[in-house]
């Protein structure tokens, strides 16, 4: 026997809503799993790329920390040997105060010969012939291997300036570099003049080493400078104006 068609609507009418209640419940479970498991991914994603961002910082603050403290240090030893190496080429002109040889007792003559960086054979070389000729018959001899070996030392301060800003010339900023190589230069040009000047005396342009000192002076000048004005500005602080001055001309 066929059901009522009332029965039929009836149950029709519990079971569709019944149904689509079920539907519903377990569309939407399935909905709240599926983005409760894309937020758990998005969440370890921005972890690791915090992670990332943080490490990629550091490194770099590190890697500027680092090569900051290496310009600095190059730098202050460029500046130093610079001005030692002005100092001894501008001691071998000029008025010197210093006790002549020919007035110096033996040891302290022997004592001069050994502060000079003579070795031992050379010293006693000359002690021996002092001895055997007299003070004054080696005392010319003496006074040139004294200049000499003077001018040897400043040549080696020139050279070990101008080698270290060259070893170092990843750390100088161009106009720097150019300014150090400039001095550099211009104190050698001096020292061979010096130079020429002592092994042929007479032959030196005393206007033109003139002009040299003050070149090189006016050099160190530039050096400082340059310096002070990099060194006295944090890279970040520099970083920051760039930035604003490219806002404003936005």
């Amino acid at each position: 026997m066929l059901p009522h068609i009332d029965t039929i609507i009836a149950v029709a009418v519990l079971t569709v809503p019944t149904c689509y209640l079920v539907v519903k419940f377990l569309f939407r479970k399935e909905v709240d799993l599926y983005f409760q498991k894309r937020l758990e991914e998005f969440r370890t994603d921005l972890k690791l790329l915090t992670q990332q961002a943080e490490f990629d910082y550091s490194r770099k603050v590190a890697a500027f920390n680092i090569f900051f403290e290496k310009k600095h240090d190059n730098y202050f030893k460029f500046y130093d040997l610079a001005t030692n190496a002005i100092g001894l080429v501008y001691s071998l002109y000029g008025f010197r105060r210093e006790t002549p040889i020919d007035m110096m007792r033996i040891p302290d003559i022997e004592r001069t010969l050994k502060d000079r960086g003579c070795s031992e054979t050379l010293v006693a070389d000359y002690m021996g012939r002092i001895e055997r000729l007299g003070l004054h018959a080696v005392s010319d001899d003496l006074k040139k291997l004294i200049r000499s070996i003077e001018f040897d030392k400043a040549e080696r301060a020139c050279v070990e300036a101008k080698n270290h800003l060259i070893i170092s010339r990843l750390y100088f900023e161009p106009s720097l570099f150019g300014v150090c190589s400039s001095l550099c230069r211009d104190l050698l040009f001096l020292h061979i003049d010096y130079r020429t000047s002592f092994d042929a005396p007479g032959s030196g342009n005393p206007e033109k080493q003139k002009e040299q000192t003050a070149k090189i002076d006016s050099g160190l000048e530039e050096v400082i400078r340059l310096m002070q004005a990099e060194l006295g500005v944090g890279y970040f602080e520099t970083a920051n104006c760039t930035a604003q001055v490219a806002e404003k001309e936005c």
